[in-house]
């Protein structure tokens, strides 16, 4: 709500007064500048009040200032806790390394890692991949450590798998975004270990630390920081069909500012629990990852009083994503060696919800809904190690939203 009001006060004494605007508190509204054109005037924003000195055939005008900041910041920190819930949701762990951990192949240690962006790329001494493409960065890495597993005695075809070996996993994801209001970056950082209980089941436990801005058009921003901590598990139904569990909980602390001119700061309780069915398909040289996962989030605002003594209520913003889709490689081995590898993709995705509380064109309103994401990747290896990656998505299929993605990956050995 904005407007107007003027009130004029005729034959008023000379000498020293004071004037106080009514106290719209318990409707939202907060006094944000005070301002009189009597340079001896003196304002206090606190109290709403101006006091002013008069002397003869003076006229004396007060502006006050105030704005709507209830409703305001409830419906600015709903599409905050949205765009940041449609990140996380997005962003899990891969499950990737979890179900490569039932192969009979040993996970141990690498004691070096890669280094990709810009179109150039090289080893580092360390144990973490790491790549660059557009508005994405991400990395990860993975050790282990424990006792070597052995075969029985009279059994040289059992498999062998890492019944006491634990592993030590990081890896992360930065992100941009900008959408109809307003623009900002996320990011988090996941860290846990696991191990390898029975030959079908893997469990263990992560923490997760994530950051994300929201800059809106009009000049207020959003910010804040959070952890969430738990476990999770890994089943391994058959040979090529696995089931992965997930379950989080943790607060974070954010600090809003509605329209630039002051800053309160609020906190947060959230959880998180997810699901997924995996199949891992090898026919030749075709492979097939076909995924079904189910994830939501609650996060829980606690109220707060701002900064122009405005009480904030507390709201929960809830969501929740449902995805399927395959992932269809195959590989090409040339005469000379070399391999060419292609791939595509395609996902879709329900995201439901408390879209009611978003705003129109913000992120979380965005995506909300059904929508569709595809995507193909093209990967050239040669024997020396040198490898040649170009891959591209697009992503709000079937919705107003549209997003593009792209990389470029080129791998030579420096070592």
């Amino acid at each position: 709500m904005s407007g107007t009001a003027t009130l004029t006060v005729p034959g008023v004494p000379v000498g020293t007064h004071t004037v106080t605007a009514a106290n719209l508190v318990s409707l939202g509204y907060g006094i944000t500048s005070i301002t009189c054109t009597d340079s001896r005037a003196t304002v206090d924003i606190a109290t709403a009040a101006a006091t002013i000195v008069l002397t003869g055939g003076e006229t004396v005008i007060c502006t006050f200032v105030a704005i709507e900041a209830r409703a305001a910041t409830s419906r600015m920190i709903a599409d905050f806790l949205g765009a940041r819930g449609t990140f996380l949701l997005a962003n899990q762990p891969g499950s990737g390394r979890r179900t490569a951990r039932f192969s009979s192949t040993k996970i141990g240690s690498t004691a070096s890692g890669s280094l990709a962006g810009f179109g150039l790329s090289g080893s580092i001494p360390l144990p973490v991949q790491v790549a660059f493409s557009g508005d994405i960065l991400s990395f990860s890495s993975a050790m282990g450590w424990g006792t070597q597993p052995g075969v029985k005695a009279d059994d040289d075809t059992a498999p062998v798998f890492d019944l006491d070996r634990r592993t030590l996993w990081v890896e992360g994801t930065i992100a941009g975004f900008d959408d109809r209001q307003s623009d900002g970056s996320f990011g988090v950082v996941y860290a846990g270990a696991d191990q390898l209980v029975t030959p079908d089941i893997l469990v263990g436990a992560l923490v997760q630390y994530d950051w994300f801005r929201q800059n809106a058009d009009n000049g207020g921003e959003v910010t804040g920081t959070g952890w969430m901590a738990g476990p999770y598990a890994t089943f391994r139904l058959d040979d090529v069909l696995f089931a992965d569990v997930r379950a989080a909980w943790g607060r974070s602390s954010n600090d809003v500012s509605l329209n630039g001119q002051y800053t309160d700061s609020f906190d947060t309780t959230r959880w998180l629990a997810s699901g997924a069915l995996i199949g891992d398909f090898q026919d030749g040289a075709w492979s097939i990852r076909p995924t079904v996962s189910l994830a939501y989030l609650s996060e829980t605002q606690e109220s707060f009083t701002n900064t122009l003594n405005v009480a904030i209520p507390g709201q929960t913003v809830s969501q929740g994503e449902v995805s399927a889709g395959p992932q269809i490689g195959y590989v090409f081995e040339l005469p000379s060696g070399d391999v060419l590898s292609p791939s595509v993709s395609f996902n879709g995705a329900y995201v439901f919800g408390d879209d009611g509380l978003f705003s129109d064109g913000s992120l979380a309103k965005e995506v909300s809904g059904l929508r569709g994401r595809t995507g193909a990747g093209l990967d050239y290896r040669m024997p020396g190690g040198t490898s040649l990656a170009i891959s591209g998505n697009f992503d709000g299929i079937g919705t107003n939203a549209s997003i593009y993605g792209g990389s470029l990956k080129l791998s030579i050995p420096l070592n």
